[in-house]
């Protein structure tokens, strides 16, 4: 049966409530009521603080459902600093609010799932897992459709959810009555051109933001010859499509930020002059309509013209200087600089009105390499950095009017800056943006404070360049401890960093370079966040422990510390909690501390702290985590060694206990001095009790008769075996280990010189060449080749090469035993390279059913001189 909600506009528990207190009010009116009236009103107050947590969820989830409408961008976001509510615009002018932004643990936490098709539905986040709501029908819920129901249980105050408002399930979250501002959102984000939503859930939102409509050609009339293109740079932005309109004839293009424009040609016959032009017109305007996704329009225009140019100008952008020329019959100009906001044909002309101020701007010859910073001085104005400006002229001629459509500009921009701020800085982390102004690449990078220098910095760069540094061709907007990750990876509370950048120039100078102190707030020891160590798991070379959070604790830091550091360098809880909050693990879940590779018996601590969100650490957590002590059993082995060609056997005989199985290493001399064990025997037994790096264990039951038999082992070559008996209860003897002067294998001993002559060998047989391939070294073939077995063979050994081994049989016998190719079977279809005019030698000893080791015998297959492939 459904419950009744106090909440609800369709029920009337809250009449029922409030006739309940008037009665309760008007008996007691004969005695002392305070005790009755605080006890109302703290109860009026509960109602009222539940009922708005209800209304604040329920505006959320409506919020949700607007910000997903991919129909609407945002047009602003303010933020009431009084209430701390937020009220977002939406491009069509309707708006929602947030209320003040406050992450209660005492409502479900409602959130979206995004899928591949970049659809979101409705979901509910559970002990961190985020779990589909779905319909009566078992569909997902998107989030652009139905939204899910919310409300409060008048009687357990639980928060319950519905798709259908008629079918209720509890969340397993007890509203609290302490609250009236609940939120479903974590954080809200203006970065200009989108902003970012945060959930409480950690799902993050981003919505495009609209932007502010601009389209300018960057030029003032042009003039061509015909058939000849030339290209202009535009300012676009928040455009979402344009139109271009021309004079007949004439091409337009956009690509690139360019505008590109091609004058009509001639007949082919005819020269490039506009007399000859064929049905086009030789001059009109070229004009864009760009229009926004909020309707919004603009139009920008250019003059065109197959002729000669009156004047020219040409911007340097390198050194920002300005030149002109001026053809026949041009006697000067008026020339000007305007931000690129500001200008426009019209402009001028209107300030060339003004016959107050227009000689100020009478040019009478041309400009060879003019300074821009001087040309603004002329105007009574300075460079500012990182802006475009239009180099404006009106031409001075016979036939010279001074109309919108003479003006000739271009653009040229001043030295390229960036602009560095921060944002939500908290004792974890801080927020930084860098914002491109006038300039396409920039180098950049993070230091603490303490090491930072401008003017070391500067030099760095001009001696070694930015191959040592970050370096981007786009705007930043992230994490701190991401720009830099070399120099900084993770921030440290209470530190001071300094972010800092600069465009990519030829040469640097200290008063382009921009920076910016960032201070992370300190965290402090008056906290109530706890946290908790869980039973601690060992065995002999490892601790853990599971770390779990507990009550207000958002964050917790954590390391497992050996008794030395304690006893000598972390000998106070100050010097744990320094090492944990800059150099320990950090999780905001349950996590696992664990210590690995360690020696049996080594002893030390699990250390953890818990943080706030408010950055209040609480007290630290010790707990003892030592690594099982070896119990050593009684079992006492002696070792009977017996050597062969390429194998060691190793008798075991056990006395005063049964073991079940034994742990061993067999070492070489350098195996033994290596990295692992440092020629050190404690290491060994360490690594024996551990079971760890190349510590083998076989069970008794698997050995023949006692004997391990270790095989495949060059010949000739002296090891170092150890061993441990492991008995059923787990535990291990003491190490034993084999005489080292009798762990040596052999030189096989060989059949007679006349025995081996008479006896078949294994045969290599060619069945293929390759064509002839030219290679970097020279040419050579491929060699496809097959070896047989004789009946009474048991395994051979293979070893070829370009050259003749030489020396006595006995070396080459050492040879092939050594480089181990050791068959059991016939090989088939392998192949081998052989080089023009060489051969290649195969090598085959070989050892039959009964032991015996037959010498070496050598196969030479020659290079073919037929270059024809053929089958042998």
């Amino acid at each position: 049966m459904e419950k009744n909600s106090i909440f609800s506009c369709r029920r009337n528990g809250r009449s029922f409530l409030y006739l309940l207190i008037a009665c309760v009010t008007m008996f007691a009116s004969c005695y002392n009521d305070d005790d009755l009236k605080n006890s109302i009103s703290s109860l009026e107050d509960r109602v009222a603080n539940l009922e708005s947590s209800l209304k604040s969820v329920q505006s959320d989830i409506a919020t949700l459902n607007t910000l997903l409408d991919g129909n609407k961008q945002i047009k602003s976001v303010v933020k009431d600093e009084e209430s701390g509510n937020y009220t977002i615009t939406f491009s069509d002018d309707t708006t929602v609010t947030i209320q003040g932004i406050n992450e209660s643990a005492d409502v479900p936490n409602i959130t979206v799932i995004k899928e591949e098709n970049g659809i979101y539905y409705w979901g509910i986040e559970t002990n961190g897992k985020a779990e589909y709501l779905k319909n009566s029908k078992g569909e997902k819920m998107p989030v652009t459709g139905s939204a899910p129901y919310i409300r409060i249980n008048s009687e357990t105050y639980e928060w319950e959810i519905s798709t259908d408002n008629e079918n209720w399930t509890g969340t397993g979250v007890i509203a609290s009555d302490k609250s009236n501002a609940c939120s479903l959102f974590s954080s809200i984000e203006d970065k200009g051109d989108y902003v970012i939503i945060t959930l409480r859930s950690g799902v993050t939102l981003e919505v495009a933001k609209v932007q502010d409509l601009k389209c300018m050609i960057l030029c003032g009339k042009l003039y061509f010859e015909a058939g000849k293109t030339q290209s202009v740079a535009l300012e676009m932005n928040g455009i979402s499509q344009y139109i271009i309109t021309k004079p007949d004839g004439w091409k337009v293009s956009i690509a690139d930020n360019k505008l590109n424009i091609t004058a009509p040609a001639t007949d082919e016959a005819a020269p490039t002059t506009k007399a000859y032009i064929v049905e086009a017109e030789e001059k009109g305007k070229v004009a864009i309509l760009a229009v926004a996704t909020n309707g919004k329009s603009v139009i920008s225009e250019i003059p065109v013209e197959i002729g000669t140019a009156p004047m020219t100008i040409s911007a340097n952008n390198e050194n920002r200087t300005v030149s002109t020329t001026h053809a026949t019959g041009t006697y000067g100009c008026y020339l000007g600089v305007m931000k690129s906001s500001e200008y426009s044909a019209d402009n001028v002309v209107k300030l060339l009105s003004d016959e107050t101020v227009k000689a100020k701007y009478q040019k009478r010859s041309a400009l060879q390499d003019e300074t821009l910073e001087r040309l603004l001085s002329i105007e009574g104005s300075t460079m500012e950095d990182g802006t475009t400006y239009m180099i404006w002229a009106m031409p001075v001629g016979s036939t010279s009017e001074i109309v919108a459509d003479n003006v000739i500009a271009t653009s040229i921009q001043s030295p390229g800056i960036v602009e560095l701020a921060s944002s939500d800085i908290t004792f974890e982390s801080a927020n930084l943006t860098i914002t491109m102004k006038g300039c396409n690449k920039y180098v950049c990078g993070v230091l603490k404070s303490s090491a930072f220098n401008a003017s070391q910095l500067i030099a760095s760069l001009n001696q070694d360049g930015i191959n040592d540094y970050v370096t981007k061709t786009s705007d930043y907007n992230g994490g701190l401890d991401k720009l830099d990750t070399w120099a900084v990876s993770k921030i440290v509370a209470g530190t001071k960093y300094t972010a800092w950048a600069i465009p990519v120039s030829t040469t640097y100078e200290e008063k382009r370079l921009k920076q910016i102190e960032i201070e992370i707030p300190a965290i402090t020891f008056d906290g109530t966040a706890t946290i908790s160590i869980g039973d601690i798991i060992a065995d002999f070379s490892s601790v853990k422990a599971d770390i779990t959070p507990g009550t207000d604790c958002y964050k917790f830091y954590y390391n497992y510390f050996s008794k030395d550091l304690l006893d000598t360098k972390y000998t106070t809880d100050e010097a744990i909690r320094d090492y944990l909050l800059q150099s320990g693990a950090s999780s905001k879940t349950v996590a696992t501390c664990s210590k690995t590779y360690m020696n049996p018996g080594d002893k030390g601590s699990i250390c953890a702290i818990a943080i706030g969100k408010d950055g209040k650490a609480g007290s630290l957590v010790k707990k003892e985590a030592n690594v099982k002590e070896v119990v050593y059993n009684n079992i006492s082995l002696s070792i009977a060694t017996t050597a062969a060609p390429t194998s060691l056997s190793y008798k075991i005989t056990a006395s005063n206990g049964t073991p079940t199985a034994y742990r061993y290493l067999n070492l070489t001399d350098d195996d033994l001095k290596g990295y692992a064990y440092g020629n050190d025997e404690k290491k060994v037994e360490n690594a024996l009790v551990t079971k760890s790096g190349r510590v083998t264990e076989i069970a008794i039951a698997d050995l023949s008769e006692g004997t391990l038999k270790i095989e495949n082992l060059p010949i000739e070559t002296q090891y170092n075996f150890f061993v441990m008996a492991v008995d059923a209860e787990g535990n291990v003897s003491k190490m034993f280990k084999a005489t080292k002067e009798e762990s040596i294998t052999k030189f096989p001993d060989f059949l007679g010189e006349e025995v081996c002559n008479t006896t078949t060998y294994p045969t290599v047989t060619v069945t293929k060449w390759s064509e002839e391939v030219v290679g970097s070294a020279s040419t050579y073939k491929k060699l496809t080749y097959s070896v047989s077995m004789p009946d009474n063979c048991k395994e051979y050994y293979v070893y070829f090469d370009n050259a003749q081994i030489t020396g006595v049989w006995g070396d080459k016998a050492r040879k092939v035993l050594k480089e181990q190719y050791k068959y059991t079977q016939v090989i088939n279809s392998r192949t081998t390279t052989v080089y023009k005019d060489g051969s290649k030698y195969f090598y085959i000893l070989w050892i039959d059913k009964d032991n015996n080791y037959y010498r070496v015998k050598e196969t030479k297959i020659d290079y073919p001189t037929d270059t024809t492939p053929a089958n042998l």
